[in-house]
């Protein structure tokens, strides 16, 4: 496996399969879900969701989410992104706050 100048490293021609698709992951998708004890319900897409959920709790701005997932519009990426009741909390303080609704702690510390 060698790169030519300005190229990137191919796989060796025996690892490649050209022009066929991954179509059944079945029983690959099933022996990973038994060895890391996931859920037997669980789909593959369903970690779509658990990812742009986890990166919305995080705080990633949802155009950053659905750019990474390949959303072309944000209505896509708002379906997939389901904020943390917490977090939603915490965001409505915050405002409430910059609106001097709630009172600032003596420590200045921003809480919930």
């Amino acid at each position: 496996m060698t790169a030519r100048a300005g190229q990137p490293a191919r796989l060796p021609e025996s690892r490649l399969r050209p022009k066929l698709a991954l179509e059944n992951l079945r029983g690959a998708w099933a022996r990973a879900k038994r060895a890391a004890g996931l859920p037997a319900d669980l789909r593959i897409h369903d970690l779509r969701h658990s990812f742009a959920s986890a990166l919305a709790n995080a705080g990633t701005p949802l155009y950053e989410i659905g750019t990474v997932l390949g959303h072309r519009q944000l209505a896509t990426t708002t379906r997939y992104a389901h904020h943390a009741p917490q977090r939603l909390v915490e965001t409505a303080s915050t405002a409430a706050r910059a609106w001097n609704l709630l009172p600032v702690p003596a420590d200045g510390a921003e809480q919930p």
